[in-house]
């Protein structure tokens, strides 16, 4: 059971309801979001990136693995949906 986000060090960023509308989905928006938040996070000095994603959401998952993104861990939430932690060291 998941119950509370994982800690990798106190110097980093967790990225929370990331989303492209719909209809702008695979136009890069979300690639060049996601570039520009690292690029932030390297000027004020951080060391990692994590999310949280639906183990389901393939499309979601592919855009950060794409985007370096590597597998921290998973389990289920309250409403036993399966939930995957994802971290990029920058």
């Amino acid at each position: 059971m998941l119950n509370e986000i994982p800690i990798i060090s106190w110097n980093g960023y967790y990225i929370n309801n990331f989303c492209v509308d719909n209809p702008h989905r695979n136009k890069g928006y979300g690639t060049k979001l996601i570039k520009k938040i690292e690029h932030i996070s390297k000027i004020e000095g951080k060391d990692h990136l994590i999310l949280q994603v639906n183990d389901d959401n393939e499309s979601s998952k592919q855009l950060y693995y794409n985007n370096g993104f590597m597998d921290h861990s998973k389990g289920m939430d309250k409403d036993n949906t399966l939930k995957l932690f994802l971290v990029k060291y920058i």
